[in-house]
């Protein structure tokens, strides 16, 4: 994430359904389907001029949709020319399968259907890879400069995906060492730096106030600002692996992406072809790897269609039988689990998004303080105001950056604020300068905070906040709940993070019957006839997938059982577990196990560890055996 690439989600074309609170005033937000106005502004610019933008507008359309599909071809059409194997059937159908692989590949159909900053430097890292092959057979100058211009062009816009190229430029040239000339490294060196001479626009538009991920005026502050290293602190993915164990995720993520190519190439010795795969994937392990996020993926699509084309066209020159080799190359282009997950991944726009996008936006009272401490929040916010001018009255607090100087100087335009950095007690710096913003903000305006901090109570819509109401969501549950069901991969997460939150905010605050209602309306589960809204028994401890991106489907049933626990309907919490064990979640009876204690029935509590143990879960259940039985 680089170069004023907003995280997760951060294009979504909001259209909200409520006015907007500015200081006292309100605005109506252009309506979806409202474009009178629009087709008089046509009337009046002419036929000619429209007809010239629609074309303008197709074409780039077309080159986003096109050249992800195109390149593939092109490029196992030039490594099949390196060996002259152009009549055979196998050679006329592996660019065909190399083509429809790539697009049915994760890293690249999320990108290549999202109107957004990774489709941008998915098309620009093509057309460099496009010209890299073939400057690769033929030596030529101008590919070469073709190759670099457009590398420095992605450069711009993310740089993982101008690395990848950089990456398999030089395994090429180091394979080739006596074809290579090394006089053609200095105009390609200009080439490339002419192009990324683009980034100059960053200082000038930090200097004139735009919404930024950092202040990049100075030289150390634009490298800080170009190696997303403020986006890094902010989610917090810095760190958190061995080197190792990045490396290894992102190389077993390759080979499921194309498992046949790969094969091919390993049969067909195409070591430099595999060696220029896993040199092109080297950005994506200097992180580490959640394939649940598109963003993520997204650092792999060099490296995938590489992969899937010099693959394919690697099977297509094997030694094996023809039929044989037909039918590796059918496996290429129609990788089942591809296929099957294919419309997911080209969802490109779930209105539930603008739903809960707006609401987050909605919800605070004009003036108000507002902490989010999620991708997806901090996102919703930034793309609203870069785009609509959204809610200048509300200061955004986003908590990953609050020990950023530059992030405090965009407080100065609220009331209470001057920009000036406060800390609060504490010894861990963000939660100290987040205590700042609270104490700061105390009694003079409304803060609300996406997670509970500074013991705030109440609940508004996805918000805690410092005022004692609940709202139960009505705003904006019931358009979510709606789109909801079956959601899954990243929507769904973000979806079940919100409600998730709001159903806990509910507990702690006694009002089991409304949270029960909210969970099992977005989880489609039935209720018992009565349950009660009166607490009988603690709250058990919710067992949450570790390596789940926020919130996943099982973590949602799981909390559901907690809640039933909670109002006394423990047969009703153990049959919503067994189901869910039956289906493979081996947590259900890590669960299971927290309530049977809560129960105070030992032995029926080491059973269900015993059974999560036997179902993988060896370290989690260790822990919780510790904690459950030795009391």
């Amino acid at each position: 994430m680089t170069t004023q690439a907003l995280p997760l989600h951060s294009f979504i074309h909001r259209q909200p359904s409520q006015e907007h609170p500015w200081d006292g005033e309100t605005r109506k937000p252009r309506q979806r389907g409202d474009d009178v106005e629009r087709r008089a502004l046509d009337a009046h610019r002419g036929e000619t001029e429209v007809a010239r933008e629609s074309v303008s507008v197709d074409r780039q359309v077309g080159a986003r949709e096109e050249i992800p599909l195109r390149v593939p071809q092109r490029v196992a059409t030039q490594v099949l020319d390196e060996r002259g194997c152009r009549a055979r059937v196998t050679a006329r159908l592996a660019p065909h399968a190399a083509a429809g692989a790539a697009l049915l590949a994760p890293p690249l159909l999320a990108q290549a259907t999202r109107v957004e900053v990774y489709g941008l430097a998915l098309v620009l890292s093509l057309v460099s890879l496009r010209a890299l092959v073939r400057w690769s057979r033929t030596r030529q100058l101008a590919a070469l400069l073709t190759a670099s211009f457009a590398a420095g062009l992605a450069a711009t816009v993310h740089p993982p995906h101008a690395l990848a190229l950089v990456a398999l430029g030089a395994v090429l040239s180091l394979a080739q060492l006596r074809a290579t000339r090394w006089r053609h490294l200095v105009p390609a060196s200009v080439a490339f730096l002419l192009a990324a001479l683009m980034l100059a626009h960053l200082p000038i538009r930090a200097a004139a106030g735009a919404p930024m991920w950092g202040e990049p005026t100075t030289w150390s502050e634009l490298v800080r600002y170009v190696s997303a290293r403020a986006y890094a602190q902010n989610v917090g993915v810095a760190g958190e692996r061995a080197l190792w164990d990045q490396t290894g995720a992102v190389i077993l993520y390759l080979l499921t992406v194309g498992p046949v190519a790969a094969l091919g190439l390993v049969v067909t010795k195409r070591w430099t072809h595999a060696l220029g795969a896993l040199a092109m994937s080297g950005a994506a392990m200097l992180q580490p790897l959640d394939v649940a996020i598109p963003d993520m993926l997204a650092y792999l699509a060099p490296a995938s269609v590489w992969l899937l084309a010099a693959g394919a066209a690697a099977l297509a020159t094997s030694t094996w039988p023809r039929q044989l080799s037909i039918v590796a190359l059918l496996a290429v282009l129609a990788s089942p689990p591809h296929v099957i997950d294919a419309p997911e991944h080209a969802s490109a726009h779930h209105p539930v998004l603008e739903t809960l996008a707006g609401a987050y936006l909605d919800a605070p009272t004009p003036r108000a303080v507002v902490v989010v401490d999620t991708d997806f929040v901090a996102a919703s916010w930034m793309e609203a105001r870069a785009t609509e001018g959204a809610r200048p009255d509300v200061a955004l607090v986003i908590s990953g950056l609050i020990t950023s100087s530059w992030h405090w100087k965009t407080f100065a335009r609220h009331p209470i604020f001057d920009g000036t950095p406060q800390r609060g007690p504490g010894e861990h710096a963000r939660e100290a300068f987040l205590l700042g913003v609270g104490i700061v903000a105390r009694d003079r305006v409304e803060v609300l905070s996406e997670v509970d901090r500074w013991g705030l109570p109440g609940v508004r819509g996805p918000y805690a906040f410092s005022q004692p109401a609940v709202r139960l969501g009505r705003d904006w549950l019931p358009a979510l709940v709606s789109d909801a069901h079956g959601l899954t991969d990243t929507t769904g997460a973000v979806v079940r993070h919100a409600v998730a939150t709001h159903v806990q905010r509910l507990e702690v605050r006694n009002l089991l019957g409304p949270a029960l209602r909210v969970w099992a309306a977005t989880s489609w589960q039935a209720l018992p006839a009565a349950p009660s809204p009166a607490r009988r028994l603690p709250t058990p401890e919710w067992v949450v997938d570790p390596a789940a991106f926020l919130v996943s489907e099982a973590d949602f049933v799981r909390l559901g059982a907690t809640l039933l626990t909670a109002v006394g309907e423990t047969e009703a919490a153990f049959a919503l577990l067994e189901r869910q064990r039956a289906r493979g979640d081996h947590r259900a009876s890590l669960q299971a196990a927290v309530i049977h204690a809560l129960l105070g029935d030992e032995q029926t509590t080491a059973r269900a560890l015993d059974d999560a143990t036997a179902g993988g879960l060896t370290d989690e259940a260790a822990a919780l055996r510790a904690r459950l039985l030795t009391r």
